[in-house]
């Protein structure tokens, strides 16, 4: 897919510092934006929480982020469908259950339920009450890019909105040698409601030598949202698309 066209209803980001319009227009200012460190076990961002303690107890980081992004973004409107984008998703539960295994330890119920890639997905149909298919995408450095090819496809059925959440939640250090892009060491989740229209719209462009950041894809367009820049490009490590906004 050469082109996407969608008009942006809404946007939710939610990571470290990153919470106020005001911390958002600052840090997309900055001549290389990036996420701050990892934000500490127990540490709650400040936003309002529309998930109930005992189920978020239950979610690692980046899926509970995830599924707050989607209620925020979601509120008051309906969506027909959900895409959620990760990389990494419930990897460190993964590894968590066969570290148990191998050391002869019983697996807890609730990483062996919450371990699948579509645990988030899943959450936001319970707590949210909804009816409506979901998908859950990982496809490398490129996962936000094929999330918004996929809902462009969706919308060019019946569809009238669709929902994308990008999130990534803690990642283990013990396997980021392996990824040619290292992990970004923070959470984060971003939500993005879309419906067909032209006020955002992304051409395939072209690698340039150096111009690529280490800030995941999805954050890239927030962050160009958030300076209010009329034109920007989002990178994955093998694809680029060119956005014009006209919000």
């Amino acid at each position: 897919m050469t082109m996407m066209r969608f008009d942006l209803i809404r946007h939710v980001v939610l990571a470290p510092g990153l919470v106020e319009p005001s911390d958002r227009e600052a840090w997309a200012k900055a001549a290389l934006p990036d996420l701050p460190s990892a934000m500490p076990d127990g540490v709650a961002l400040a936003y309002k929480k529309r998930l109930p303690m005992m189920k978020a107890r239950r979610m690692s980081p980046g899926a509970r982020l995830a599924v707050e992004a989607a209620l925020a973004a979601s509120d008051g409107l309906p969506v027909d469908a959900w895409i959620f984008a990760s990389r990494h998703g419930e990897t460190a539960r993964g590894i968590k259950i066969i570290e148990s295994l191998t050391a002869d330890q019983p697996v807890s119920p609730t990483d062996f339920m919450m371990s699948v890639h579509n645990a988030a997905a899943g959450m936001l149909t319970i707590e949210g009450g909804l009816h409506v298919p979901t998908t859950s995408l990982a496809a490398g450095a490129e996962t936000f890019h094929m999330a918004l090819m996929e809902a462009q496809a969706m919308l060019e059925t019946d569809m009238t909105r669709v929902g994308i959440v990008d999130f990534e939640g803690v990642f283990d250090d013990r396997l980021a040698e392996k990824f040619s892009q290292p992990p970004v060491k923070a959470t984060y989740a971003t939500a993005w409601i879309l419906e067909k229209g032209d006020t955002l719209e992304g051409n395939r462009g072209t690698q340039v030598e150096g111009a690529k950041t280490s800030l995941p894809t999805s954050l890239q367009l927030a962050a160009g949202l958030a300076a209010r820049n009329a034109s920007l490009t989002t990178y994955g490590e093998e694809t680029v698309f060119d956005w014009k906004v006209s919000l």
